[in-house]
């Protein structure tokens, strides 16, 4: 029995002893495999080539420019001739930048156009018709207004009734005043009224009456008629203070000019301020029938006010800078075929036929017209009128800066050096002096540079992820290590029992045989 046990024990013990082998073989191999993955990973990293900066030298050249006052021109280009001539060697290409007007259309998503709420739709030109009718009725109504205060104001003021004479200066005496010459003859005097004959007593009553019917008449003047009023013996009539102004310094001319009236006179102009009060009165209601009518359309018509939170205005026809920038806007439309709706508010000949709205939204003006902000508007869907818009095109000018090119032929000298100093275009009689200099592609550098940073991310990421890969190899690597030696720790120790058990069953094989044998 017990020697059966041992042999038992010695076939398990080879057994396990077999596992530890062929285990030792597989981990192994896994480690060479490891070890080829390591060295691919090397040789990759090897095969890496690594960024280099570009150099500003690399994007820099000489450069020939010259400048015509306006614009400054480089020479981009020049081949020599085949058949040179007195006026021209090459053939040369050059080329300026310059900024040019240029108009442009946009699309505004979600415009949230707002109107007032009218009733009355209309076009372009009818938005223009309605307004231009209101304010040339109103403007009709005020002129007829102020026509009629100002006839009513003539009509009360005293100095309209009369009659200028051209006198030379005049002198006080106890029944008035006396009008001299320059010789200081007495030429005509005004008595008060209590000095006047009954005749020029009544023609005094006549006009300040007359005078005081129609309230040009003071009231101080016609409280103190016998102190503020005289008359000459042709029954013409005077002031106080009119004949008291004849006094001192001769004014420019070396004459006065005395305000007189006579019944006569005044009596016409009465008529005259009458008959113009009646017409204009009748002027005035037929200018306020029109200007109440067309307030009246204007306040039903639906107004454009708001694009978002920008405030719509009316554009001003009459403001040059507005009226060439939507101009400009118009024959750029034209130019690339664009359906635009600016081009609808002018006629064939280019006359503005009304429409356009402006409004400004981060700090720049921009257009838009009335036809296309109320199809945004009425093509609303939401549960409000602002919700669901279409896309409102609106427009605006601005400076384009555009390369010109022009190639002609040109006479080019050089230096000593073998420089171009000068060109003269056969188109020009001008010779203008070359400016050579040296000039770095600054774009097509940072593109340059952009694209090395851009490298070295890519070198930077595969280093990297090469390491990590690295770090991972080693990491199994040195675990399969460990289970080596374990697995050999373990052989080590199967070994050792064998020889033990082996020995154990030969001293039984000795044993049982020596037993038979006596």
């Amino acid at each position: 029995m017990g020697m059966a046990a041992s042999q038992s024990r010695y076939l398990a013990l080879t057994a396990r002893k077999t596992n530890c082998e062929y285990e030792g073989q597989q981990i192994n191999q896994a480690r060479t495999a490891l070890a080829n993955q390591s060295a691919n990973l090397f040789n990759r990293l090897l095969d890496l080539d690594v960024p280099v900066a570009p150099k500003t030298t690399d994007y820099t050249e000489l450069q020939y420019s010259f400048t015509d006052g306006e614009n400054k021109s480089v020479l981009e280009e020049w081949t020599q001739l085949d058949s040179p001539n007195p006026d021209a060697n090459y053939l040369v290409k050059h080329y300026y930048y310059t900024k040019k007007f240029t108009g442009a259309m946009k699309q505004l998503n979600d415009p949230q156009v707002q109107f007032t709420k009218g009733t009355v739709l209309t076009t372009n030109a009818g938005y223009k018709d309605i307004v231009d009718n209101k304010n040339n009725t109103e403007n009709i109504y005020n002129s007829v207004v102020k026509e009629k205060e100002q006839i009513d104001i003539d009509s009360k003021t005293i100095t309209s009734y009369s009659t200028e004479k051209t006198v030379y200066k005049a002198r006080a005496i106890a029944q008035g005043f006396e009008i001299l010459d320059s010789n200081d003859n007495v030429i005509e005097t005004y008595y008060n009224y209590a000095s006047a004959n009954l005749t020029n007593q009544t023609e005094m009553d006549t006009v300040l009456e007359q005078l005081d019917n129609m309230g040009a008449l003071s009231e101080e003047i016609k409280n103190n008629k016998d102190n503020d009023v005289f008359v000459n013996e042709n029954g013409e009539v005077a002031l106080r203070s009119d004949l008291e102004n004849l006094f001192g310094v001769l004014p420019e001319g070396g004459v006065f000019k005395l305000p007189t009236y006579n019944s006569t006179n005044v009596a016409d102009m009465a008529t005259n301020y009458t008959s113009q009060l009646a017409i204009v009165a009748m002027e005035e209601a037929a200018a306020k029938i029109n200007r109440d009518s067309a307030l009246e359309l204007f306040n039903d018509l639906k107004v454009p006010t708001m694009v978002g939170n920008c405030e719509l205005t009316e554009f001003d026809e009459f403001d040059e800078d507005l009226m060439t920038q939507a101009k400009q806007i118009v024959t750029d439309m034209k130019e690339q075929n664009i359906n635009d709706g600016i081009s609808k508010c002018f006629d064939e000949n280019g006359n503005y036929t009304g429409g356009i709205f402006m409004f400004e939204m981060a700090g720049k003006q921009y257009f838009t017209t009335y036809e296309e902000l109320l199809a945004s508007y009425d093509s609303h869907t939401g549960p409000n009128d602002i919700d669901g818009q279409i896309k409102l095109p609106y427009y605006n000018t601005t400076y384009i800066q555009s390369r010109v090119e022009e190639t002609s032929e040109a006479l080019l000298e050089t230096d000593s050096n073998g420089r171009f100093k000068s060109v003269r275009f056969s188109d020009n009689s001008l010779t203008y002096s070359l400016n050579t200099e040296t000039v770095t592609d600054d774009a097509a550098y940072q593109d340059a540079l952009n694209e090395y940073h851009y490298k070295v991310q890519q070198y930077e990421k595969t280093i990297a992820d090469i390491n990590a890969k690295t770090s991972i190899i080693q990491q199994e690597d040195r675990t399969l290590e460990l289970r080596l030696k374990q697995l050999d720790t373990e052989q080590n120790a199967l070994a050792t029992e064998m020889d033990a058990v082996k020995k154990v069953i030969k001293d039984n094989v000795e044993k049982t045989f020596k037993t038979f044998s006596d």
